[in-house]
């Protein structure tokens, strides 16, 4: 007997001790984002997974120039060797207490957060409705996932604004202002925008022009 309780005892403390610190190291919040690094490249990328997926992480990378890991990533980077992973960190999230229109802005690569928000907003349960957004030079990725969520949920809009070389910003205010949903309000809605700090910040300015009041506006620099 006193064996017996002796293993369990060691066991369940064992298993929670790891459940225990296996979370507390990874739990994350959605919107937020991490510093991947390897050797001594690294970059800050969003999280694009939602929290109740356990302990998945997603993240999507694109190849550029400027970004080194991304560059080990694509050339040398192979199975099974080492990536540091610093944070959560940041205030991109979702007002759960919201009952307010949710309007989602993702800009170019910017779908990596907006996902995350969104998959978190499924998972609550939320019944707001919902306009997401998606401005890119060309025919954005994971653009079919996008258009399932139009297709099964009820109150949710989804549009590719095709993105010019200027005049971007116009477009988008353009849209907001002449919505399909033709009882939204822009003064009733909450913004959630993943952009260019340039054209953020553009936006933003617009957009508090028009009359929105600047607590309602969640940006998320790219």
């Amino acid at each position: 007997f006193f064996f017996f309780f002796f293993f369990f005892f060691f066991f369940f403390f064992f298993f929670f001790f790891f459940f225990f610190f296996f979370f507390f190291l990874f739990q994350f919040l959605a919107g937020q984002d991490v510093v991947l690094s390897h050797l001594s490249a690294e970059h800050r990328y969003p999280i694009a997974s939602c929290p109740c997926n356990g302990m998945e992480l997603e993240f999507h990378i694109h190849q550029r120039a400027h970004d080194r890991f991304s560059q080990l990533l694509f050339s040398s980077l192979k199975r099974g060797e080492r990536i540091t992973i610093n944070g959560p960190r940041g205030h991109f999230l979702l007002d759960e207490r919201s009952n307010r229109h949710l309007i989602f802005i993702a800009w170019e690569r910017g779908f990596a957060p907006i996902r995350s928000l969104i998959d978190h907003f499924i998972s609550l349960e939320m019944d707001n409705p919902v306009s997401l957004y998606r401005v890119s030079s060309e025919r954005p990725y994971l653009h079919n996932h996008a258009k399932s969520w139009h297709a099964v949920l009820e109150q949710f809009d989804y549009q590719w604004i095709k993105s010019k070389t200027d005049g971007s910003t116009r477009q988008l205010i353009t849209q907001l202002t002449n919505p399909p949903q033709r009882n939204l309000s822009l003064s009733s809605a909450d913004f959630y925008i993943a952009a260019p700090a340039e054209q953020l910040i553009e936006l933003s300015e617009q957009l508090i022009t028009l009359g929105i009041d600047e607590s309602k506006l969640h940006g998320s620099p790219l």
